[in-house]
């Protein structure tokens, strides 16, 4: 599921990625375009390809793109790419393997490796964690980060959740509705993807006054779901590192939130430091990237 802003070079590469994959798969790539002006290329079908395109009908943003995608989406599994990211080959080849190696998993989290015209070296785009199941507590402070590195079977429960639209941290509360269903999350190390770091994308440009109001709707949701689904320490985790997040967003030190978090899950500062390490790794060129 890949939503776009338009039709551009970016996305040409992002589809090329796919169309690359050496899975024996069936693979249906839905591309969600938000500019409902553009006229859309026909659907294409090349061997085990299907590529359909059409228009966001949802909010605009990100968020409805992808919940137009999640409405016609036929497959059994959910994989998210954003326009601008790139998968290796063997991406998905590598992530089915997980879920049948472990069946009774609901969700794929794999890290990117950021790239563009501006980056010297790849780094890690997200903290690092061993390859299993991924704690409930941890997830609560969000250890996943942009989608395209982020997968989910579709089942009774899954099919339920939803983007909410036009809401900066749309994703966050996603997967926080995905574990308050009760879905077991895995991270899988060696698999990465190409994760693109651009002067305009929406990291970069958005509003302060939009992160803000994003971080209000978050903290409702998470004070709406405390004890109905989420466990009282998992919603204060999740409220401390939306704090945190959106002070950064805002482009502001919050040392305050920070420490809370390292005294209430040290495994957070723990992801940290091993990301610091992959990344030195990375730059010496100890750690492969695929």
């Amino acid at each position: 599921m890949t939503p776009t802003l338009a039709l551009d070079d970016f996305l040409t590469e992002a589809r090329q990625s796919v169309a690359r994959q050496d899975s024996d798969c069936e693979i249906e790539h839905l591309i969600a375009v938000d500019d409902r002006h553009v006229v859309l290329p026909p659907d294409e079908i090349t061997g085990r390809l299907v590529t359909r395109f059409f228009h966001n009908r949802r909010g605009k943003g990100p968020g409805g793109a992808r919940n137009s995608g999640l409405d016609q989406a036929t497959g059994s599994i959910i994989f998210f790419l954003d326009a601008d990211d790139i998968w290796p080959v063997d991406y998905i080849r590598r992530v089915v393997a997980v879920y049948a190696a472990h069946p009774a998993i609901d969700c794929v989290s794999v890290a990117g490796l950021s790239f563009g015209e501006a980056i010297e070296r790849p780094r890690l785009t997200i903290p690092a964690l061993p390859s299993g199941i991924i704690p409930r507590t941890t997830m609560a402070w969000n250890p996943i980060g942009g989608p395209s590195g982020f997968s989910y079977r579709r089942n009774a429960v899954t099919e339920a959740v939803r983007f909410q639209d036009a809401i900066y941290f749309q994703d966050i509360l996603f997967y926080l509705d995905l574990l308050r269903q009760g879905c077991v999350f895995w991270r899988e190390t060696g698999v990465y993807y190409w994760y693109r770091r651009s002067p305009g994308q929406l990291i970069s440009t958005i509003a302060i006054d939009k992160v803000r109001a994003s971080r209000i709707l978050v903290e409702q949701s998470i004070a709406k779901w405390c004890n109905v689904g989420l466990t009282r320490w998992e919603a204060a985790v999740a409220h401390v590192q939306i704090q945190r997040l959106s002070a950064n967003r805002e482009r502001r030190r919050d040392w305050r939130n920070t420490l809370l978090l390292v005294a209430m899950e040290p495994g957070w500062a723990i992801a940290q430091i091993r990301r610091q390490l992959e990344n030195r790794r990375l730059a010496r060129g100890q750690l492969r990237a695929r």
